[in-house]
């Protein structure tokens, strides 16, 4: 397919690119996509229509799944951010606090935690998400 051929605009790369992993099992990553059930949908298989979507692929983005258990298809796909990206993993911890989800990451960020000590509580501490949420960073003595 020449998915990887900077000779093409950065939007048909992407789309090229995502049929390519999805169809292609002599493609280096397709056991993380097609070889896991990933599918590409027939509505894309032509770039206009795919480009009549999507819209141009914005600088400093990528195609991402919304839900990674889902192929690559209308309604399921927008330009994403490397942050945004790495928020939308399958081993992202969602953590559910006071009415509100996000990833372990972005509740450390946000309370001033780090990650490695949130990760630390819930996972082997095993604090309650209450407890590990609300209780603040311990600073080092001097």
């Amino acid at each position: 397919m020449g998915c990887s051929s900077s000779a093409h605009p950065p939007t048909y790369r992407s789309w090229a690119a995502a049929k390519e992993r999805c169809r292609n099992p002599n493609c280096p990553t397709w056991d993380k996509y097609g070889g896991r059930g990933i599918t590409f949908s027939n509505a894309w298989n032509d770039y206009t229509s795919f480009l009549a979507d999507m819209g141009e692929r914005p600088a400093g983005s990528s195609i991402d799944r919304i839900d990674n258990n889902r192929g690559y298809e209308p309604g399921n796909c927008r330009w994403a951010t490397r942050q945004q990206q790495n928020s939308n993993r399958r081993n992202c911890r969602i953590i559910r606090w006071r009415g509100r989800e996000q990833t372990l990451t972005a509740w450390a960020k946000e309370l001033g935690l780090l990650e490695d000590t949130l990760r630390s509580r819930i996972l082997f501490l095993k604090w309650s998400v209450d407890r590990a949420l609300s209780t603040p960073a311990r600073h080092k003595r001097r």
